[in-house]
């Protein structure tokens, strides 16, 4: 293989790094999702609210029974906290699944530049 192939291998190998590290912040940013509604009954007092870019409010919750899901496309649909708790699940299964996907695409990419090296 020549010089071109093994860039092509190794910028297809970085790519597959970031997704890996995309999916890593997805499914942090889930786990994170399922705490904080786990903990939203207890949550009666005043608390912080991020609204994105490291800006807050200040605020209070009054139904700790329903909560607004984003369901893709930017299309909202109020949820109970049960409900809430089965998506995020039902994302944590999609973001395992990916990630094995990934990682089965990075070992073929890994072995194509293993033999790319013997070749030499």
């Amino acid at each position: 293989m020549n010089q071109e192939q093994i860039a092509f291998l190794q910028g297809q190998e970085e790519q597959l790094r970031q997704q890996m590290l995309s999916l890593g912040r997805l499914a942090q940013e889930n786990e994170a999702a399922k705490k904080a509604l786990e903990n939203l009954s207890s949550m009666k007092s005043e608390t912080l609210f991020q609204l994105g870019s490291g800006v807050f409010a200040k605020g209070k919750i009054t139904d700790d029974a329903k909560v607004l899901v984003e369901l893709g496309g930017r299309v909202i649909a109020e949820k109970t906290v049960e409900e809430a708790k089965k998506m995020l699940e039902e994302r944590r299964k999609q973001l395992e699944k990916a990630v094995a996907e990934i990682q089965g695409n990075y070992s073929q990419v890994a072995q194509a530049m293993e033999e790319t090296a013997k070749e030499k």
